[in-house]
């Protein structure tokens, strides 16, 4: 039994007119889960009702569709099958015939699909008319359209699609002309069918809060293509394509005094997309040399460890547990909580240095754990540490050039020795400093040697696991700045992980809080400090040592510092801002 209702590949509409010809729609490819509800966005004019239209066989004159392949519950289509589909149309008025009455539409579609007649048919329409909400139905049975409200006219609609016992419920923009108490009344009822009759759903809109409240996925499309497809969580949290990101911005107008976001995106697509598999269930469209912000996702990962006490018994430990996370280029995103969170386990996942239980970790959208012997070598390399503890993690028996060597493994000696002179001048170990050993050293210059052994292979991924707190303050802002330096000048992306606020402060874009194991806060730097939404979050940020005789006193009488927070085992993300998520206990 296949898992999918509908299966699309290569869809393409053209408008034939005289002896030309203009492509429409063009590459369209997805699948449509059974008992899911789809979203299909974009602004006017991208060809989301056209592609309804023609999994309908419903296209207007001089419009033609081809498939390579198209499946419906697994068997295939073409011109001729006939579809369990039904519509649910933008305008209830124009969609309703205004000298027939509301009886005579049901019981049509009753006669045609369900070959059921006279005082049956009758009941039958009133009994669905009671179904979708309709109060007093025998009256309105008898009634005419234009007596009817805008939301009753809508359900008509509705009642008349499910008499026709569809397997696909296609609803185009249903609430754009209703008010918004009755647009939730309609959203309501076929979330409510969806659940409760198991019935497939693809929702066509051009608004992200309707979309968001119903759609397990959703497809983007822009000038007849899908640009990208994922969950509602991937597309809202997490999206990839600029033009996603601009239609989320244009959606989300802020307060009287903040100015209306600006949606500029015009860019004509080429023909040669390239798809980029973010996650299972993540995919974006992107030109030909077009970069991807993202460099590492994690989606759902999971750690367990096994122990055993001296008797033998054992016992397990959830040291990460269903953690999603992203990191983009360039950016550097800061890791806290308190110690035993999971913040080190995280990362060791993340290098392939753990093994997770479940979940997966993408690197530059490939599935690591998918990928070959040699891709995985490849991916090592541009991914390293700088570890804790500057003099456990260099060989005492190496000097600092070699030590910086030791990683450049199959190339020349001569070659590697130089290249590793030049990186540790750019950290600022130079002359004779790079033959001598590293007791010789102090433990800011140690911690830099284990620098310039993390980007001599030119990585595109730094673990920085606490690699300023072995150090005291005014070599810590040394090094922090070196950190920084080396980021701009060679586009790297910085995991870093700390307990110290005031380091992940001055270093991060965004902050990531684990408690517990778990993500519970995840949000742009200052937004963090200036408004944190979580117990833990706000416990952190006020056990934090502030350097203020005062300000440091009251602290440490804050009842919160005491509090015990809990997590449950039933929560939800709520968004606060654009990209502040907190996880709220249910």
């Amino acid at each position: 039994m296949t898992k999918h209702l509908i299966e699309i590949s290569e869809l393409e509409i053209d408008l034939r007119k005289q002896h030309t010809t203009t492509s429409l729609v063009k590459h369209i490819n997805f699948t449509v889960p059974k008992g899911a509800i789809m979203g299909i966005v974009g602004e006017s004019g991208s060809g989301k009702s056209l592609v309804m239209k023609s999994m309908m066989n419903h296209l207007p004159d001089g419009l033609s569709s081809q498939f390579k392949t198209y499946t419906f519950d697994g068997k295939p289509v073409d011109k001729k099958t006939k579809l369990p589909i039904s519509m649910i149309f933008q305008d209830p008025m124009t969609a309703l015939d205004p000298v027939r009455t509301i009886g005579f539409h049901l019981v049509e579609i009753i006669q045609r699909f369900q070959n059921i007649r006279g005082k049956q048919a009758k009941q039958l329409a009133i009994a669905e008319l009671e179904k979708v909400g309709i109060a007093n139905p025998q009256t309105r049975f008898r009634q005419f359209p234009h007596e009817l409200s805008g939301g009753m006219r809508q359900r008509v609609l509705i009642a008349m699609a499910l008499l026709a016992k569809p397997d696909l419920l296609i609803a185009d923009e249903p609430t754009t002309a209703l008010d918004v108490t009755i647009q939730a009344q309609i959203l309501k009822l076929i979330r409510a069918l969806n659940q409760k009759e198991k019935l497939t759903v693809i929702l066509v809109s051009h608004d992200f809060g309707v979309v968001a409240g119903m759609c397990d996925f959703i497809q983007v499309m822009y000038q007849g293509r899908i640009v990208e497809t994922g969950s509602a969580e991937d597309i809202f949290y997490t999206p990839a394509h600029t033009y996603t990101k601009q239609l989320l911005a244009s959606a989300k107008l802020g307060d009287k005094h903040d100015a209306l976001p600006v949606f500029n995106y015009q860019a004509t697509l080429a023909d040669d997309l390239i798809l980029h598999q973010l996650s299972p269930t993540h995919s974006v469209w992107l030109e030909k040399g077009e970069a991807m912000s993202e460099l590492i996702r994690v989606s759902r990962l999971s750690k367990t460890f096994t122990t055993k006490d001296w008797r033998g018994r054992k016992s397990t430990i959830k040291a990460v547990s269903e953690v999603n996370l992203t990191l983009n280029k360039g950016e550097t995103l800061g890791l806290v909580g308190e110690s035993g969170s999971g913040k080190t386990t995280l990362g060791r996942l993340v290098l392939n240095l753990e093994n997770p239980s479940s979940g997966k970790i993408f690197y530059a959208g490939k599935d690591m754990a998918a990928v070959n012997a040699s891709e995985r070598k490849k991916m090592n390399r541009k991914m390293q540490i700088i570890f804790q503890d500057p003099y456990s993690a260099l060989n005492p028996r190496l000097t600092a050039v070699e030590l910086v060597m030791e990683p450049l493994l199959g190339v020349p000696k001569k070659i590697a020795r130089q290249k590793a002179i030049d990186t540790l001048a750019i950290v600022g170990i130079t002359g004779d400093a790079v033959n001598k050993f590293p007791a010789a050293f102090s433990g800011g210059q140690r911690q830099r040697i284990g620098i310039a052994r993390a980007v001599v292979n030119q990585p595109e991924f730094i673990l920085c696991d606490e690699p300023t707190s072995a150090l005291d303050v005014s070599i810590q802002s040394q090094i922090l700045h070196l950190l920084q330096k080396l980021q701009e000048e060679l586009a790297l992306s910085y995991l870093f992980i700390s307990h110290d606020l005031s380091v992940i402060r001055h270093i991060s874009d965004r902050i990531a809080v684990m408690y517990q194991g778990q993500l519970i806060e995840l949000a742009p730097t200052e937004q963090l400090f200036h408004n944190p939404q979580h117990a833990y979050t706000k416990k952190l940020l006020a056990a934090a040592p502030i350097a203020d005789p005062h300000l440091a006193r009251l602290a440490l009488e804050n009842d919160e510092i005491d509090e015990v927070i809990t997590l449950s085992d039933r929560f939800d993300w709520h968004q606060i801002d654009e990209a502040h998520f907190v996880r709220r206990e249910q």
